[in-house]
């Protein structure tokens, strides 16, 4: 799959038909080569996203995002929104007379 993608029009078919919606807009956040990750590795369009943004704004490099997928970063991240929002809630009744 790698070598039928030589330059950035052949990504922007690939992903084109693909038919996932403001995707394409995104593919020029990062480097082909995250984008190719990403698209193997992550089939929800919303862990799509997260990856792209995540490598953009933390400067990963292929492998570290490589690797944060394949820990499932994306998982975690819920998760954690999950237990930090339970928590508030939590708060927000305990203080509540």
């Amino acid at each position: 799959m790698i070598s039928e993608i030589t330059d950035g029009e052949n990504l922007k078919t690939m992903i084109s038909e693909i038919e996932i919606p403001n995707l394409p807009p995104l593919i020029t956040a990062v480097s082909w080569t995250k984008n190719l990750a990403i698209i193997q590795k992550c089939k929800d369009y919303l862990e799509r996203i997260f990856y792209i943004k995540a490598a953009r704004r933390f400067g990963w490099t292929h492998d570290v995002l490589v690797h944060n997928i394949d820990i499932k970063a994306y998982e975690r991240y819920l998760t954690n929104q999950t237990k930090t929002l339970y928590l508030k809630n939590i708060a927000c009744k305990q203080n509540t007379p």
